[in-house]
């Protein structure tokens, strides 16, 4: 992760915080199926596809919170960061217009 984010190779960083760190990597890693799993269903798998990308949303904060605090993170975080804070809202949006449309078309046809 050092060299993906640009930062030298020898980090001291205290066990606890590796720890976590590797734990908060595996529950992105994680994500990747789950995204996979609502998408292959889209409309019976509505509110997970909708918890997913709402709390991807909500980690632009963290980050947010962190560029505040600590400066700039680099181009790649900052970059994340806005896909965070503009494409999962506008996913979001288009998906509930979907959805809506899709329940006014499926009830028009029972």
């Amino acid at each position: 992760m050092a060299r993906l984010f640009g930062v030298e190779g020898q980090i001291v960083v205290p066990v606890g915080l590796r720890s976590n760190f590797r734990a908060i990597s595996f529950m992105f890693f994680m994500t990747v199926p789950l995204v996979i799993w609502t998408l292959a269903a889209f409309t019976q798998r509505a509110d997970a596809f909708r918890i997913v990308f709402g709390c991807a949303f909500l980690t632009g904060f963290a980050r947010l919170t962190g560029y505040l605090m600590d400066g700039s993170p680099g181009t790649l975080p900052t970059i994340l960061m806005i896909l965070e804070f503009a494409l999962m809202p506008a996913l979001l949006l288009w998906h509930a217009s979907y959805q809506s449309s899709w329940v006014c078309t499926y009830r028009t046809k029972v």
